[in-house]
């Protein structure tokens, strides 16, 4: 899973609205707000690290933490492959959360479904212009195959849902992200 993508899963889960985005040469600002409490958060991605060794360095954490102070966030995530020990260690003295590229995000099963069928329903929206609201509404499932990849994602989903099953539950959540992502360019 992409660093890109696992921003989006975050924002989702924890109910962030995207206010800003910036793209510069290696990194991806996304400004914030959330949408209970309406707090301002930076996260910041590094698509590129700065040097061959793929490891973010302190300079690029220090950066993170003026910004951070300089334009007032109520806090931020810093996004990327490899962070070296000094960097991992300066955001943590500073409240700033850290996500690399080997770390899972890991959320309650149970916050993950209502989530899902929000996105869901603005995919069905996106693409057929309704949202179904019984199942023979939906033509993406006849002849017992499937023309709609949002509809066998939404079937698996409710599989995984019953059996329990948080971990795939979160993998058909990111691909339906992925989704969004193609139906937006």
């Amino acid at each position: 899973m992409g660093l890109e993508v696992k921003a989006e899963l975050l924002m989702v889960l924890e109910g962030y609205r995207c206010v800003k985005r910036k793209q510069r040469e290696n990194i991806i600002d996304i400004v914030a707000l959330d949408s209970d409490s309406n707090e301002k958060f930076l996260l910041r991605i590094i698509t590129e690290p700065e040097s061959k060794s793929s490891v973010v360095s302190i300079s690029t954490a220090e950066s993170m933490v003026t910004t951070l102070r300089d334009k007032n966030y109520d806090g931020g995530i810093l996004f990327s492959e490899h962070l070296t020990a000094a960097a991992k260690r300066m955001l943590r003295q500073e409240g700033v959360k850290q996500i690399s590229g080997d770390i899972k995000l890991n959320y309650k099963f149970e916050d993950l479904y209502p989530k899902f069928e929000q996105l869901v329903n603005d995919l069905c929206k996106t693409k057929c212009g309704k949202i179904p609201k019984k199942e023979s509404d939906c033509n993406g499932y006849s002849d017992e195959s499937y023309s709609c990849a949002i509809r066998l994602i939404n079937d698996n989903a409710a599989f995984h849902f019953k059996q329990g099953w948080s971990k795939l539950l979160q993998k058909d959540l990111l691909r339906l992200l992925s989704m969004r992502n193609q139906l937006k360019s």
